[in-house]
């Protein structure tokens, strides 16, 4: 069934015009990232746990229920499937990307992004990436800095792929590096299978929950909450009858507490 729009719209306090504009991607890019947090807490649910028969559905009904109707988040399969969704039946030219996170070494190929394609220019949309996610789409040019609120990035060239970067303590750092070669739905499958059931996938091994804000971002792994406004970071470990409502208040994520 297609994406109910409004009840998308109203979730992500989307006002804006739906033609089809670099203005429309963008800003429905930042709307869905200042309220859809990225997180993996399904992986984590007690239901799911070593559970291989159990899977993070992909298609379009529950990916619905799950971020609009629930009021959940989700990681790059998840969100960046919603929004391509969204923008594809707004009209917009929409082909999903796999990359290779470099923040850590010889991880596969399993991050999933977007180029959505605007009369003669392309651009690199990215609504699932957590710690370093992009606010907004950045054109798919080389050694082009972007700025978005605090945060700076660009894409490289290295080894005939892109590199994705963002400045941190005034270096730039590696995020991912991927190709334009379409993905195909079949092989986001065996990634989202991977990440959220292989014992060295970090969403396995850790509960990750971030939301972005014009004024920073906050990040909450397992029990440390780390709050970025302005460039400047407050950091707490948190005890365990604190998660649940940090979840709620910083994130609107209301888990029940089994």
């Amino acid at each position: 069934m297609p994406i109910h729009l409004e009840k998308y719209f109203n979730r992500v306090g989307y006002k804006g015009s739906t033609t089809v504009s670099v203005e429309t991607l963008k800003g429905i890019h930042a709307a869905q990232v200042f309220s859809i947090p990225f997180e993996n807490l399904t992986v984590h649910e007690s239901h799911n746990i070593n559970n291989p028969n159990s899977f993070i559905q992909l298609d379009e009904d529950a990916l619905f229920k799950k971020l609009v109707v629930n009021k959940r988040g989700g990681y790059c399969h998840e969100n960046n499937e919603l929004l391509a969704l969204v923008l594809t039946q707004l009209g917009f030219q929409v082909d999903r990307l796999a990359a290779r996170v470099l923040t850590a070494p010889n991880l596969p190929i399993t991050h999933k992004l977007l180029l959505v394609t605007i009369g003669a220019q392309q651009w690199i949309a990215d609504a699932g990436f957590g710690r370093y996610g992009l606010f907004e789409p950045i054109p798919l040019a080389l050694n082009q800095e972007t700025n978005q609120y605090s945060d700076r990035f660009r894409l490289i060239q290295e080894n005939k792929k892109y590199v994705l970067q963002v400045t941190e303590n005034n270096n730039w750092k590696n995020l991912y590096e991927f190709t334009t070669n379409t993905v195909n739905s079949v092989d986001f499958e065996l990634m989202n299978y991977y990440v959220s059931h292989h014992p060295d996938s970090i969403f396995v091994k850790n509960r990750i929950t971030v939301i972005l804000r014009p004024e920073g971002r906050i990040i909450l792994n397992n029990y440390n909450l780390k709050i970025i406004h302005h460039g400047q970071e407050t950091s707490m470990t948190l005890q365990d009858d604190a998660y649940l409502e940090t979840l709620k208040k910083y994130f609107g994520i209301e888990l029940p507490k089994e």
